[in-house]
This record gives structure tokens, sequence and C-alpha cells, in this order.
């Protein structure tokens, strides 16, 4: 073979590379959803604001926290980080992304028992990978596909579109939206992944109102068991959330926010599984020389969990009440900010019996 035929042959293997990324890009654009989570990595990243707290969880985070009423009773510019879907290395990762831009004073880690369960890392649903498909083009993110991609198979890398697909008639809609200004500033105006009964407000929070019905016939109860739980990925990485906050600064505090308590306290299994779940998270904390504040266990006359706040049994709030809770939730880390620290016991119930 001639060096002229031989360097066509590198050509020509070259174009062949070329056009399978112009066609894959292509399909990325038409049939990929402009989703919520690009524009939080957008708002997180916002070093201007240079946030006093940021608050990382997955969907009911989302839901429940807002970030503005929270900052008027705690006196904090706060950021609601949470994603749903996100595991701990996601979270792990989103806050080295953030560190690069600026240090909070608080990280507040919101931890929901169900995502330590059935942690299957192999899994390319497009809730768990919603945080990698949107994470920002950095150095950290060479860090974080060298420890995502292996568990997962080649299309985590290479065809996102493969999870829309379905979505054929939104073509149209999807390109014009990418082609926009605001769109390409990362403003929600371009988001069309978003149900109608939602409104994104800002800082992360997601208000859905009370024209989604929550489904009475849809009860669920509480599920824990000690084999399902990930005790590899979870735990290490939540010991490096630890490290990196130890390391830049900043005060973590660990939390639970409520959910619907017709669901811990729907007959003697499910309160003991829920127990088993507190338990859990609680040394996790502990081993770390971490409080952990569980507020499904929260005094009546400090606060009150009603299960009309929620717009299903797993727990995700509606806007009202996720106002409510997040006005009562400033004023909590108002005190774990400060040197008065909160009793546990004029907050807390001591164990799932007691509610």
């Amino acid at each position: 073979m001639t060096k002229k035929n031989v360097v066509m042959k590198y050509v020509r293997a070259g174009l062949f590379v070329c056009v399978i990324i112009g066609i894959n890009a292509l399909l990325k654009m038409a049939f990929v959803q402009v989703g919520l989570t690009r524009v939080i990595f957008h708002e997180l990243e916002d070093s201007e604001a240079g946030y006093d707290c940021v608050i990382y969880g997955q969907s009911h985070t989302s839901y429940g926290v807002d970030p503005l009423n929270v900052g008027e009773t705690s006196g904090m510019e706060v950021m609601n980080a949470g994603i749903g879907g996100a595991r701990m290395m996601d979270i792990y990762y989103m806050m080295k992304d953030m560190y690069d831009n600026y240090t909070p004073d608080m990280v507040v880690l919101d931890m929901d028992y169900q995502y330590f369960l059935n942690v299957d890392m192999s899994d390319i649903s497009i809730s768990n990978t919603l945080v990698y498909y949107n994470y920002p083009d950095t150095f950290n993110k060479i860090a974080y596909s060298a420890a995502t991609l292996p568990e997962k198979d080649y299309r985590a890398a290479l065809f996102q579109w493969m999870n829309y697909r379905d979505g054929i008639y939104n073509m149209r809609d999807n390109i014009e939206r990418k082609l926009t200004d605001e769109y390409k500033n990362c403003q929600p105006e371009a988001v069309n992944a978003i149900e109608s009964c939602d409104t994104y407000k800002t800082r992360g929070f997601l208000y859905r109102d009370h024209s989604f019905v929550r489904d009475e016939n849809a009860r669920v109860s509480v599920i824990w068991d000690d084999e399902l739980v990930d005790n590899q990925y979870s735990t290490g990485y939540f010991k490096k959330i630890v490290n990196l906050c130890k390391e830049k600064g900043s005060q973590l505090v660990i939390i639970t926010s409520p959910i619907n308590r017709e669901t811990i306290l729907l007959d003697e299994t499910s309160m003991n599984n829920y127990q088993k779940a507190h338990d859990y998270i609680g040394k996790m904390a502990a081993d770390e020389g971490l409080e952990y504040y569980d507020f499904n266990f929260v005094k009546p006359s400090v606060y009150v969990v009603d299960t009309s706040d929620y717009w299903d049994y797993d727990g995700h709030m509606y806007g009202d009440a996720a106002v409510r809770y997040s006005q009562f939730l400033g004023g909590f880390l108002k005190k774990a900010a400060g040197t008065n620290l909160p009793e546990l016991s004029d907050y807390f119930y001591e164990n799932v019996y007691e509610l």
C-alpha cells in the first residue's frame, strides 16, 4: 500500500467519525427536550450571587424548598440545587463545580432514604443521567466521566437522544427553542420539559399548584431492605462530600425534608422500615461527627405536617406548603448557623413510634 493510500485511509476514517458526530449532534438537538437542570446549573454557578447557603437534594428538595423564603427567615442568600434522580456521586461533582466559582458558608444536604436503595450505576434512564448530561464542560467533567461511564454502556456517553426518541412530534419545538437567546442564556423561558401545573420560580424551586390532584388510590408504604442498600457508592461519596466541605470551610448540615406522614404511619411495617432508614442515615452522619435533623420527626408544636401539603403519597409538596416549610426551615438553619444550635428534644420526637 502506497503512502498516499495510507493517508487516504485515515482521511476517510476521520470523515466517517465526523459524519457520525454531526448526525449525533443533530439528533440530540432535535430530540432532547430543554429541561430545568441546565438552568439550575447556570444559576448554581452564578459567582456574582455568591450564595451563602446551597441546599442539595433530589425531587423532594426541588418541590419542597423555596430558597427565597429560606433566605428571608435565615438572613442568607440561598440556592436550591435539588435535582430529581441525583445520587451522592452526582451531588459530589455538583459541589465540585460550585466550589470552582464560590464558597458558601453553609451547605445543606437533604437526604431522601429512597436514593440509597437499588442504586444501579449502569442505569441510563433520563432521571438518572440528568446531572451528567447537563454538567458544565469543565475539568471536573473529566473526573466525573471517568467515575460514571465505566459503569454504564456506550449509549450513556454518545447517544443522549435515544432516551427521547419517542418524542418525534416535539422535534420542531425543540429545535426552535434551542435557537433562541433564552436557550443560549440558560433562561427558564426556553424550557419545555415541564408540567403545566408546575411553575419554575427561581434558584431551583419548582412550584406545583393544586390543579394537580393527588391520586388517592396510589398510596405507598416505606420500603427498606438492608440487602438493597448501596453501601459502596452512596456511603463513599457521602464521605467525599463531608471531606470536601471541611476542606473548603463550609458548614455541612444534614436534614431530611418531611414527607407525607400517612406513608410513614401506614402500618407497623412501614413504621419499622422508616425507623431503619432514619437510623441508617443518622449513623452515616454520626460517623462523620455530624448531627442529623430528620423533619419527619418534627413536633407539631414547632411545625405542623399535614397530608394535604403533598401532591402524592411519596412526599412531594404543593407549592404553598413548600413556602410554609421553607420559612420554618430558614429559621431552623439560622439557629444551626450560629452558636445557639437547636436542641433536638425541642424540635423532634426521639423515634417514629412517638409520632
